[in-house]
């Protein structure tokens, strides 16, 4: 049987490693070498990155067309993987 104390470590455990299942944005500042800007600090690669839509669509000129745009994304495996949803209507 657990003590209090552990019961209450494992608690704080427990919630230091939960996952996030709430929407973040970020906006993507760099194609083809893929980059998003997530926060002031924080810049995506296409290492933490797995998308629902082709970030690297390009138009018929051969510009990409998501870049500059602001995309949502969901965390997951623990916060270190972002999976891109699409893209913001008005980003």
């Amino acid at each position: 049987m657990k003590n209090g104390v552990e019961i209450l470590a494992k608690m704080f455990k427990d919630r230091e490693n939960a996952t996030s299942d709430f929407v973040v944005f970020g906006k993507i500042i760099e194609l083809p070498n893929l980059k998003i800007q997530f926060t002031s600090k924080i810049i995506l690669t296409k290492d933490h990155i797995k998308s629902l839509i082709d970030l690297y669509k390009q138009d018929i000129d051969g510009r990409y067309v998501y870049k500059g745009r602001e995309v949502a994304m969901i965390p997951y495996r623990g916060n270190n993987r972002y999976l891109v949803l699409g893209v913001t209507e008005n980003g």
